[in-house]
């Protein structure tokens, strides 16, 4: 089988439905490691997704992972090259204790990157993870910088992710769309969402893609999809709700979820196919630094959506909640 591919919003762009993360609690790997290995291990799980066929991928200034993308893709064919999408993000604020940054600022940030990933143009440059109180900046500072950037080449398209961890009803998302409505040259956001906290299935993916803008789904996978102790803490988060209802959530054996592995072989597996039923992200992100599991992610998506009984089960135990993010 091959993975599935989707158009990206408006940017005319097909990518596959899978997209790799080079963020998230494991970086490619690196995280907490600087060593040769590490990095050469990284380059690995890049070049092992381009052979799986994904087509989007997806770094940031922070991650420091700008040259494990580059050093990967550098000396790919053209014929394999030109049909990735390369994303990556610049934060509008880099320290909580200091002055945002300018549009002049962000720009030179991006030249930087250009540099280290080794390519002409970020077909994707996104604002990182933009929280409700920093976004009158963004619109009136870092997007028209943005703009004028893609006007010279440097970009190609423009996205902006909000702060998932802190916005959990994507009221940052809600705005990026208003304006986008209205014109703002925003090409594709990037949004949480997973079968705990599936609220942007409401209202954020159904405007977006009524407006062409193309999204990218993070937080498929995350501590409680993967850790059973992380999983009861969360789900024991929600026992306060008079809505909560853990005859839907547990299984016969009274474990979280459990239930979901008479249709999936295990936890991950079925969260990134929840993520494939609609309305859902264009691109569900996944993140790791071991080809086993990006493997195991690949045949996840090659597999299709969980059942409409699954789905059933799962709208009635987690339809109603907003507070949660899975990690």
């Amino acid at each position: 089988m091959a993975l599935p591919v989707v158009r990206f919003g408006r940017t005319g762009w097909s990518v596959s439905r899978l997209g790799l993360g080079a963020g998230g609690p494991s970086r490619l790997g690196t995280r907490g490691s600087s060593d040769h290995s590490a990095f050469d291990s990284a380059v690995e799980v890049v070049r092992r997704s381009v052979d799986l066929g994904i087509t989007l991928l997806d770094t940031a200034e922070t991650y420091g992972t700008e040259p494990h993308v580059g050093a990967a893709i550098r000396d790919l064919p053209s014929s394999v090259r030109d049909k990735l999408v390369i994303c990556t993000k610049h934060a509008a604020v880099h320290d909580a204790e200091e002055p945002p940054r300018t549009g002049d600022e962000v720009v030179n940030a991006i030249e930087e990157s250009l540099r280290v990933l080794g390519v002409d143009a970020i077909d994707l440059e996104q604002v990182h993870g933009v929280e409700p109180r920093e976004y009158d900046h963004v619109r009136s500072e870092i997007i028209p910088a943005l703009d004028r950037a893609r006007a010279a080449g440097k970009i190609r398209c423009i996205g902006l992710t909000e702060m998932f961890q802190r916005d959990t009803t994507h009221e940052t998302l809600g705005r990026v769309l208003d304006d986008a409505a209205s014109g703002a040259p925003i090409a594709s956001i990037m949004v949480g969402h997973n079968l705990l906290n599936p609220s942007a299935r409401e209202d954020v993916l159904p405007r977006a893609h009524e407006l062409g803008v193309a999204t990218l789904g993070m937080f498929a996978v995350r501590r409680a999809m993967s850790r059973p102790e992380r999983l009861r803490e969360v789900v024991a988060e929600l026992t306060p709700d008079p809505r909560f209802d853990e005859r839907l959530i547990n299984g016969t054996d009274g474990e979280p979820l459990s239930w979901l592995l008479d249709y999936a072989e295990t936890l991950p597996e079925a969260s990134y196919r929840y993520c494939l039923t609609a309305p859902s992200p264009d691109v569900i992100l996944c993140g790791t630094g071991s080809i086993d599991h990006l493997e195991a992610n690949v045949r996840a998506i090659e597999r299709g959506p969980l059942p409409d009984e699954a789905l059933a089960r799962l709208r009635a135990a987690f339809g109603w909640v907003t507070s949660l993010t899975g990690h």
